[in-house]
């Protein structure tokens, strides 16, 4: 068997073709121009059907949650006079089974003379000790401290 002849390998006749070295980016398929204009209508659609159908919607809601606060305001007010009086009433009966063994002791007086000179006779609210003097110490603590909640 005869041996091939050995072919060395060459560079192309006129030498190999320039190298490329700046960055080549893809051309966009949509100008700048179209996407902004496409992305201005697709969000004027979108802005028109939420006033149209979203918006009023919204605006409903609201004035129904405003008008339902409005309508249970005085009911919730009312509630919490009811529960004021009912705790005022539970310091007197507490106060009088206190005292009841005490001569001369009038309910609401410091030794018979009123805790307070009002003179115009009108109901004035108590402080927070003497509406909370009858009760546990955290009952007091959980309403004059509400983020720090003492348990003794």
């Amino acid at each position: 068997m005869s041996a091939k002849a050995f072919k060395q390998e060459m560079a192309p006749k006129g030498g190999f073709g320039p190298i490329h070295w700046a960055k080549r980016t893809p051309k966009p398929l949509l100008s700048g121009f179209v996407q902004f204009g496409l992305m201005g209508g697709f969000m004027g659609f979108w802005l028109y059907m939420f006033y149209k159908f979203g918006f009023k919607r919204v605006i409903y809601e609201q004035i129904e949650l405003q008008d339902a606060m409005a309508a249970i305001e005085p009911l919730l007010e009312a509630e919490k006079h009811r529960m004021f009086l009912i705790r005022m009433r539970q310091n007197r009966d507490y106060e009088n089974e206190l005292m009841k063994d005490y001569p001369g002791w009038k309910t609401g007086t410091l030794f018979g003379e009123p805790v307070f000179h009002n003179k115009r006779e009108r109901f004035m609210t108590p402080s927070l000790e003497e509406y909370y003097a009858h009760t546990e110490t955290r009952h007091y603590n959980k309403k004059k401290f509400p983020k720090i909640h003492f348990e003794f």
